[in-house]
């Protein structure tokens, strides 16, 4: 999967609406921030490494014809060509071993994950919480708190990981869009 993140003014102040849709293209998703000043748009792109990174944001807004409501706008937007737009390949990163000596892994470097159900960042927050519990527990010597760390966490870390993957997989597969619009919370 790749995925591409802009930011960009938002040109409707009275758009107060946070949107997601998918299609068999992939995922377009806009989130306003700061307050609704501004787009933060984001787009899913399924398939093979590199996968579309030669399109400008305005052939990217192609792709989802049939996106609606609040992710018009966003199109809109993405065919002005704004100039922060970030291209990255993600991977899914499976290690079999979280910790050697007195090296750990944790976050993305243990455990790296497609960003569709946006859990990475949680995952590593437990996996720091737990080693530091770990490691300053009376008497539990280093190694022990690491082969612990890795035990407790992997599973965990993994089931997300793989749930992560497979929502990924079943939304690249979909053929027909659907739209969602939550309501902005300022």
């Amino acid at each position: 999967m790749a995925i591409v993140r802009f930011r960009a003014p938002n040109p409707d102040s009275t758009l107060k609406t946070t949107a997601l849709a998918h299609s068999a293209n992939g995922m377009l998703a806009c989130f306003l921030v700061d307050g609704g000043a501004n787009f933060h748009g984001i787009i899913m792109l399924p398939g093979d490494e590199d996968n579309r990174r030669e399109l400008s944001l305005a052939e990217l807004a192609d792709l989802f014809p049939c996106a609606t409501g609040p992710l018009v706008a966003c199109k809109n937007v993405m065919r002005t060509n704004p100039p922060a737009k970030h291209y990255a390949n993600i991977y899914q990163a499976v290690v079999p071993n979280w910790t050697r000596n007195r090296v750990a892994l944790m976050g993305d470097a243990a455990h790296a994950m497609s960003p569709i159900l946006a859990q990475g960042t949680g995952v590593g927050l437990e996996d720091a919480a737990l080693l530091a519990d770990l490691l300053v527990t009376p008497d539990l010597p280093v190694p022990l708190a690491f082969a612990s760390y890795e035990k407790i966490r992997k599973p965990k870390a993994q089931e997300v990981q793989r749930a992560s993957y497979e929502v990924g997989r079943t939304l690249a597969d979909r053929t027909s869009p659907t739209n969602f619009y939550p309501e902005f919370a300022a």
